[in-house]
């Protein structure tokens, strides 16, 4: 069911609860307009594809969480960025990056072939420029 603000604003999509607990699922109104929009055009949701994997880290320099590349999957948009196995994201369009949520909130909302620049720190200190264009993702056969 739709999800309103306290003075009739639009704010997502309640989109399932499970029965025996108290969890639900939300999609924001950013996310239902994406995905909208994808099916209006192009009739099913696309997806970009990057081509890396991430854990959370303390940044003591910034002494803020970071996101620390664990992995670069060769061929990817990622490789052909630049990125490097242990570079920390630190935003991407002048945005900061601190969790996995944030990215991944980042790249549910892209499109295929969407450039993207990401700060990155690289061997502890030195800020790199990453920008990153997207491929649409392709599930495997």
């Amino acid at each position: 069911g739709a999800v309103f603000t306290p003075k009739g604003e639009f704010v997502g999509m309640l989109l399932h609860a499970l029965e025996d607990t108290k969890e639900t699922y939300f999609m924001p109104a950013w996310a239902l307009h994406r995905v909208f929009s994808d099916l209006l055009i192009f009739g099913r949701v696309r997806y970009a594809y990057v081509g890396l994997n991430t854990t959370v880290v303390w940044d003591r320099k910034r002494s803020v969480n970071g996101l620390q590349i664990t992995d670069v999957i060769p061929n990817s948009p990622a490789a052909r960025a630049g990125f490097q196995k242990d570079d920390v994201l630190v935003n991407c369009n002048g945005d900061a990056i601190f969790s996995r949520e944030v990215l991944k909130n980042f790249m549910f909302a892209a499109q295929p072939r969407q450039t993207f620049q990401f700060d990155v720190l690289r061997e502890g200190s030195k800020q790199v420029q990453c920008n990153l264009v997207t491929e649409e993702w392709k599930p495997k056969d």
